[in-house]
């Protein structure tokens, strides 16, 4: 729940990596005392986003939170990310499908997109773009309806609210030429 974990961790493995060795991550699990524990990086996250960020209990108290609930959602997809990028190794790629379950297609019917609309529709904005951005760096490849769906609602909010910059938004001119083509491939035949 914290950038600094993947920017120092990830960014040590990265140098470690350049330098010709590739260390095994690991986390000191101090959850429990009596039983704290030494946990492979992968195994560690994927509990935490299986009891934190996938889990409805985490999501429905977050949205009583409004805004900044909104906003602690995306930046668990950012940090996601974060780990993607500097030590992909600890990240499965079918954790995208879950996000995306979880937070575009409401696998939990919390009323996930209402709720962005109304709390944060810019970080639902930044969410669906940081989703269409690992499709298109092929991370994880997501089924044409999935992406069609994600393409139509990206292009909705920005259209109703500008677009949200973020690195991943303004600061990404890939993303932007593929959603444009894509969108307009989408319009002009008919499915937008």
């Amino acid at each position: 729940d914290n950038d600094d974990v993947y920017q120092y961790m990830g960014g040590l493995r990265m140098a470690s990596e350049a330098a010709g060795a590739k260390p095994e991550l690991m986390f000191h699990n101090l959850r429990r005392k009596g039983q704290e524990k030494l946990e492979d990086a992968r195994k560690f996250l994927a509990t935490e986003l299986n009891a934190r960020n996938w889990n409805p209990k985490w999501i429905s108290e977050m949205q009583k939170e409004g805004y900044s609930g909104a906003r602690e959602m995306v930046r668990s997809v950012e940090f996601l990310y974060g780990w993607q990028a500097t030590a992909p190794e600890t990240i499965s790629p079918t954790v995208w499908k879950k996000m995306y379950d979880v937070y575009v297609a409401d696998e939990y019917a919390l009323g996930i997109k209402e709720f962005f609309d109304k709390a944060n529709p810019a970080a639902r904005q930044n969410l669906i773009g940081r989703l269409l951005e690992v499709d298109r760096q092929g991370t994880y490849e997501f089924s044409p309806a999935d992406r069609h769906r994600m393409l139509k609602e990206f292009v909705s909010l920005t259209s109703m609210h500008g677009v949200t910059c973020s690195a991943n938004m303004c600061g990404n001119r890939r993303l932007r030429e593929a959603v444009m083509s894509e969108a307009r491939r989408q319009v002009s035949s008919g499915q937008i």
